[in-house]
């Protein structure tokens, strides 16, 4: 795809919520009424590493369970590192998430990070109840969803996995996927003056 200056939809769903991260130690909206500890969420703050001319934007990205659950590449881009967290497996439906803060930061997930044209990029797989097994085209050793391990916010370790070579992927290349729907969160530095072509409510297609 040609996007130049842009992003294309990593997924088939429907736009909960976006907007910017406007400091350190950031809490962002699951949906409107409800917030989530960014830190907690990627395993680090990514305040810690943008350009003084950029700004931290966040899209959260909802898959319903008919929709078409691969995941693709935003942007070109090029992943140095990927993390697991072990968690809980949480039901993602909106009027849950404005009920309960912080599901996010304790759901398993899997956290890529690494840079596009305007810096950090930040792509991250949320699993859900009955949405378990995450998958990654690039990396078939990873397992999600496993019985025996103790979630991460309750003591349990951290996997993470770097890519010394990277991982290089061009706008609308296979990342992975779910087993079934679930939500993708993009975290990203960009200019300032970025702005969204895609709302809250809007669907959107890969």
């Amino acid at each position: 795809a040609d996007v130049p200056d842009g992003l294309v939809s990593p997924v088939d769903g429907v736009v909960l919520t976006s907007g910017v991260i406007n400091g350190p130690d950031a809490r962002i909206e699951q949906v409107k009424g409800a917030t989530y500890s960014v830190p907690s969420f990627l395993g680090f703050d990514p305040v810690d590493t943008i350009g003084a001319d950029s700004a931290l934007h966040y899209a959260v990205l909802y898959l319903a369970p008919g929709d078409y659950h691969r995941i693709h590449a935003p942007c070109g881009l090029d992943f140095k590192m990927g993390r697991h967290f072990c968690g809980e497996l949480l039901p993602l439906r909106r009027g849950f998430l404005q009920r309960v803060s912080d599901v996010f930061a304790v759901n398993e997930r899997v956290v890529l990070t690494g840079t596009w044209q305007h810096g950090q990029m930040n792509l991250v797989a949320v699993a859900a109840a009955n949405v378990g097994n995450i998958f990654l085209d690039f990396d078939e050793k990873l397992k999600t969803n496993r019985m025996r391990d103790i979630v991460v916010h309750c003591g349990g370790d951290l996997s993470t996995k770097r890519y010394p070579d990277g991982v290089q992927l061009k706008a609308g290349d296979a990342v992975g996927g779910f087993r079934l729907g679930s939500t993708v969160v993009l975290v990203f530095e960009a200019q300032k003056s970025f702005a969204w072509s895609a709302r809250p409510g809007d669907t959107v297609r890969v």
